[in-house]
């Protein structure tokens, strides 16, 4: 088996076909998505909103709302096509199972992207990332598939007069596409505002991603 990634130690991640002849979806590589990609959404995440101004109300304080304010950035990198020399070096395969990835990889079929998507707080930074696989039908993350398994990261990167602390870091979906999720907890110092943040990012078969952070809006 091989495995790909980049990033900090996963904290949290979860999702065959290896039998005598690999599945090459027909035209496979004309349907995937080559190009690196960048979006970016800036938002207000309403429960530390909510929480600033009760707080500010109570206590006679000036807590500004620039506190709940968080910018998601999602990026993909350009695809890379799986070579026949990184099946052939790949360990734990039969045979046959190598024969049928080799096809696979010669046909341009297999191909893997790095993914990252960053959430900018008042006073943090959060990251998710990981190399993603996909074919043009299926894509996989963190399970092993056609002998190979890409990853998911979720980490802090700075804090400034806040503690974070990790809820979460999972996938979920179906064969053709997994969302990728990271969640977090933030309490400024030195008040009673603490609430939950979170990003989601969703890869595709094609080798695409979207996502903004699910709590801002």
């Amino acid at each position: 088996m091989k495995t790909f990634g980049k990033g900090a130690t996963c904290l949290l991640a979860s999702i065959g076909l290896l039998g005598g002849a690999a599945a090459i979806p027909a035209q496979a590589s004309a349907s995937l998505e080559p190009q690196p990609s960048s979006t970016t959404h800036t938002g207000y995440v309403r429960d530390c909103l909510t929480q600033v101004d009760a707080y500010n109300a109570s206590q006679g304080r000036n807590v500004s709302h620039d506190e709940c304010k968080t910018t998601v950035t999602t990026q993909l990198d350009a695809s890379a096509p799986v070579t026949v020399a990184e099946v052939r070096a790949a360990s734990g395969l039969s045979a046959s199972e190598k024969r049928s990835l080799v096809a696979a990889a010669t046909a341009g079929a297999v191909q893997s992207r790095h993914w990252s998507q960053f959430t900018t707080g008042g006073a943090y930074t959060r990251t998710q990332n990981g190399t993603m696989f996909f074919n043009g039908s299926e894509v996989w993350v963190t399970e092993v598939r056609h002998g190979y398994q890409g990853s998911h990261n979720c980490f802090t990167n700075y804090t400034v007069e806040v503690n974070i602390s990790d809820r979460a870091c999972n996938e979920s979906g179906a064969l053709n596409f997994r969302v990728m999720n990271s969640i977090w907890n933030v309490n400024l110092n030195g008040t009673p505002i603490t609430y939950d943040a979170s990003m989601q990012a969703t890869v595709r078969a094609n080798g695409s991603i979207e996502g903004f952070g699910a709590t801002i809006g």
